[in-house]
């Protein structure tokens, strides 16, 4: 167990120790990181929502869109995100630096989520060997290159939780893992979830190929299907 501990730790530290060694390496400035919409756009809604959780300004609605404005759409696709919240510790002055420090959490992050999902799978990986691969999937070239659209890396970080609850969801029929980590893609960020929720389809396929079980199978997938559908249903229509 201590050395998973330390190996899933490594897992989330390394990935932002290389940011932050190539960003030195390149001199790079905070002001240099808020490259397109983040600095043009997500920096001022940042700024927004800090005045939200002040109680400045409205979470429906807001003056400062245009001549007035309902906001909470806005909130759903840019700002859902529970770590927005810990704005509330954090001065307008040093918001810009917050948005920095999430950003590499959230790669860390990545690191940490698959590092979990690979220890629960049944394979002859060495810790190491799993460590080097959630370094490669937090420094991902998705990673790197959309980073700047910060709300999308939630449901980076949730997805090989969510794929560990279909595994856990044909292993041994527990269904709560996977209700719950794809409902808070859902409610994070719904734009990259519904992406997640067509390849949750794609791996239950191939589960199915591999495993071959098609007695069992047919109760599992039925499971599948029902959960999905209670999940989108209300994102859809309500």
């Amino acid at each position: 167990m201590k050395k998973r501990l330390k190996w899933g730790f490594l897992s989330f530290l390394v990935p932002i120790l290389i940011i932050l060694v190539a960003l030195l390496h390149r001199r790079a400035t905070l002001h240099s990181f808020f490259v397109s919409d983040l600095g043009e756009q997500y920096y001022q809604l940042f700024i927004w929502f800090k005045d939200v959780l002040s109680g400045k300004e409205s979470l429906i609605y807001s003056f400062s869109k245009g001549l007035g404005g309902d906001m909470l759409q806005t909130y759903y696709y840019y700002l859902s995100s529970p770590f927005n919240f810990l704005l509330t510790f954090v001065s307008k002055e040093h918001i810009d630096l917050f948005m920095f420090i999430l950003i590499l959490t959230k790669i860390g992050l990545c690191g940490l989520s698959i590092f979990i999902y690979l220890v629960n799978k049944k394979s002859n990986l060495k810790l190491y060997q799993i460590f080097i691969l959630s370094i490669s999937y937090a420094l991902m070239s998705y990673n790197l290159t959309y980073f700047f659209n910060i709300m999308w890396l939630d449901v980076v970080i949730i997805s090989p939780i969510v794929f560990l609850g279909i595994d856990k969801l044909f292993e041994k029929n527990n269904w709560w893992i996977y209700t719950i980590f794809l409902t808070c893609t859902i409610i994070f960020n719904y734009y990259i979830a519904y992406m997640l929720c067509i390849f949750c389809v794609v791996y239950v396929i191939y589960k199915i190929i591999v495993l071959k079980n098609y007695k069992d199978i047919k109760k599992i997938l039925l499971k599948f299907i029902l959960l999905s559908f209670l999940k989108l249903s209300p994102y859809k229509w309500g």
